[in-house]
């Protein structure tokens, strides 16, 4: 049995009750300690070698932007991706738009149901009214999945069009550096502020010109 390089490949080396073992101090953490004894002498280092293989990828991918970690999908995957900010085909467009609208509001509104009637498929929304912290972490990443590889298939470097739109956000601070709010709390523009559209045209124009 060679010795694995990946997460993957130790897992698999295990038998079932090693797996189960191994899940379960990955879910208790880093700090935990293996203190179970295996009849086979390599079994207690195998599950360990699973363990540290899975925190080092954690690690490693803790640093990637989401983006990159999409793309890798995408990739490895065959989902076609432009290498450079422009517009797709149709059907690919629609396709875009119908993940989005299925992991927001379920696979029953993609269709043009009513989307203010919750299915068992709204995720995230039927999470939220039921207090399920879990689903809605998880609803909350399968749709930035779908929307950051929205913008991977139209070939936009999402990051910094982000971080500009963040920056156009908080120019709209008054001059003495607070928040200017409505009656209703909606946030006003302040005199410093600055539209995001025509930094994103020149951001826009950088990526095509860098690709």
């Amino acid at each position: 049995m060679t010795d694995p390089t990946t997460y993957t490949e130790a897992i698999a080396q295990l038998t079932p009750f090693q797996r189960a073992i191994a899940e379960a101090f990955i879910a208790a953490g880093p700090g935990a300690r293996i203190i179970w004894q295996s009849n086979r002498k390599g079994g207690r280092f195998a599950i360990q070698r699973a363990i540290e293989l899975h925190h080092q990828e954690k690690e490693n991918h803790m640093s990637e932007p989401m983006q990159t970690l999409v793309h890798e999908f995408h990739e490895t995957y065959g989902v076609p991706t432009r290498t450079s900010p422009g517009l797709v085909d149709e059907p690919t467009a629609q396709l875009r738009i119908n993940l989005m609208i299925e992991e927001l509001l379920g696979s029953t509104k993609a269709d043009g149901s009513d989307s203010r009637v919750p299915s068992k498929s709204d995720e995230l929304v039927q999470s939220i009214m039921d207090g399920n912290i879990v689903g809605i972490a998880d609803g909350i990443a399968d749709l930035l999945y779908v929307v950051v590889g929205t913008a991977d298939v139209f070939g936009i470097d999402i990051q910094p069009i982000f971080e500009h739109v963040h920056a156009s956000n908080m120019s709209k601070l008054g001059e003495d550096g607070k928040p200017i709010l409505r009656e209703d709390g909606k946030v006003l523009k302040g005199p410093n502020y600055f539209s995001a559209e025509a930094g994103i045209c020149k951001l826009l124009e950088n990526q095509r010109g860098a690709a």
